[in-house]
């Protein structure tokens, strides 16, 4: 099962209120992992939109309640760069996590100045947070030093 991702932030999260006291904590402290974990219909989505739009280039990956992992993340953003044949499921093509990691320094390359916000909407569990902790700090690694991970969960 692939993640769909893209680049940018769904148009229809645009323009929605702003979270004022979260950003200006985020935009202030610098971290590298934002999880928001609420119940459905608390503003999770927008607040992570959001954070995306004043964080630098938005990447968005819509997992629809699937769990997350390492390897999703890392597909899900291979997948947002328009690198599909990494990012299918399929048993013939598994790679493992050095492979997915040099293959994402590769197509991050270009943009080691540029500061990505990675959205993980919707996450239906998380294997580890220390999975979400690892990818935020290859993200890093790959793109510019000020990258973030931003995940959204109903229960985490």
């Amino acid at each position: 099962m692939s993640v769909g991702g893209r680049l940018g932030v769904p148009h229809e999260l645009r323009g929605l209120p702003h979270r004022t006291r979260i950003s200006e904590f985020v935009v202030g402290h610098g971290p590298c992992v934002v999880v928001f974990s609420a119940p459905g219909g608390c503003g999770k989505t927008v607040a992570a939109a959001q954070l995306a739009l004043l964080n630098g280039q938005p990447v968005w990956l819509s997992f629809e309640h699937r769990p997350i992992d390492w390897e999703s993340l890392a597909r899900g953003v291979l997948s947002a760069f328009n690198e599909p044949e990494e990012c299918e499921f399929a048993p013939q093509r598994i790679m493992n996590r050095e492979s997915l990691t040099a293959r994402l320094a590769s197509v991050l390359q270009p943009y080691s100045s540029t500061r990505l916000c990675v959205v993980a909407d919707a996450a239906g569990s998380v294997g580890s947070l220390q999975d979400l902790v690892d990818f935020a700090i290859a993200l890093r690694a790959s793109a510019s030093e000020d990258s973030m991970l931003v995940v959204t969960a109903s229960d985490i």
